[in-house]
Parts: C-alpha cells; sequence; structure tokens
C-alpha cells in the first residue's frame, strides 16, 4: 500500500473534474438540460471521483470543490480527528452491512 500524498491526491481531482465537465460540455442538449433544471448526466471518471474521495477520507482528508463567482476553486482540507473517526465508524458500520446483506442473499457462506 502506497503512502497517501495530498498534493497528488487534488492534483488528480482537479483533473479528473476538469475531464467531466469537458464530457458534459460535449453533450449535445446540455444546454436545454440545464435550462430546464435537469442535472442528472454521468461521466466516464464519476466512478474514479468517488474512489479518489474516498480514499482521502479514510486518510483523513477532504477533497471539495467550491465556485468563488468567478472560477472553481479546489480544495483538500484536513479532517479533525472527531471527524475522521466518525468517518471510519460509518465507512466500518457500511462495511457490515454490506457483509449480513451478502449472507442473507447466499452470496457469501458463513
Amino acid at each position: 500500500m502506497t503512502e497517501f500524498n495530498k498534493e497528488q491526491a487534488l492534483s488528480r481531482y482537479i483533473e479528473l473534474w476538469e475531464r467531466r465537465h469537458a464530457e458534459f460540455d460535449q453533450l449535445p442538449d446540455v444546454k436545454r438540460r440545464v435550462a430546464r433544471g435537469d442535472y442528472e448526466f454521468f461521466s466516464s471518471v464519476d466512478v474514479e471521483l468517488d474512489e479518489l474521495q474516498q480514499e482521502a477520507q479514510r486518510n483523513g482528508f477532504i477533497l471539495d470543490s467550491n465556485w468563488d463567482g468567478s472560477e472553481l476553486v479546489y480544495t483538500i482540507e484536513q479532517m479533525t480527528p472527531e471527524e475522521h473517526a466518525a468517518y471510519l465508524a460509518e465507512e466500518q458500520a457500511q462495511a457490515l452491512e454490506d457483509l449480513k446483506w451478502k449472507y442473507s442473499e447466499g452470496l457469501l457462506e458463513p
């Protein structure tokens, strides 16, 4: 397992978001859909973005992007110890629920 590098994570996060936006801009009806309030777009990088955000959270960081009025600002911030502990507890509880479901569906043997 490699050590988490927050600068590399932020750089990759920015790269993926820019690819995501470029894909949306290429949709033929994107302006009409947005004007109607339809924001249900999916990109080829969505899964990788989610995985990167989860990895950052497991390592105690939050990747985020915000509009400052003129451009998107991308940040990576360290969680407080309390936030990190809460995130890890939630992730562990979700993993336990996933295992219970897999057993109940016969996908895993006891």
